[in-house]
């Protein structure tokens, strides 16, 4: 149960840690509900452990990603919601 709770959490963290970098960076005119629904809804559907961890890594190479750039354009965004 312990460890459920962890991994849950880690994923949160992550994912508020991303979502809030592109929030950041997004355009002034982009809506910042779609970003936090699209991650919200992508987190919902994780069914295992597997997808979970995939999910993960996925959150930590997009941060990476994200460290490098100032500035996200709609495409941009767009797509990092599409790869969700």
């Amino acid at each position: 149960m312990a460890i459920g709770v962890i991994n849950f959490y880690k994923v949160e963290l992550v994912q508020r840690i991303v979502v809030r970098s592109i929030v950041q960076k997004a355009p002034a005119e982009f809506p910042v509900e779609r970003i936090k629904r699209s991650f919200r809804l992508a987190k919902e559907n994780i069914l295992n452990d597997q997808e979970e961890q995939k999910y993960i890594e996925y959150m930590l190479s997009l941060s990476q990603r994200l460290e490098k750039v100032q500035f996200l354009t709609e495409i941009q965004i767009e797509k990092i919601i599409n790869e969700l």
